[in-house]
């Protein structure tokens, strides 16, 4: 949460940063990764459920 705030959450805010080698970048484009794949998981579930 507090690592969302500081960037605001712009993911090529995110990239930028991160392509200096911020730290608070680092964090962001890493957390980014994390959601987008679990989101990627929790949907494939629920395909995966419904078409049984």
């Amino acid at each position: 949460m507090i690592t969302g705030i500081i960037i605001f959450g712009c993911p090529t805010r995110i990239i930028i940063r991160s392509g200096y080698g911020d730290l608070y970048g680092i964090a962001a484009l890493f957390g980014m990764f994390i959601g987008i794949w679990n989101g990627t998981v929790v949907l494939k579930q629920i395909v995966k459920r419904s078409s049984i």
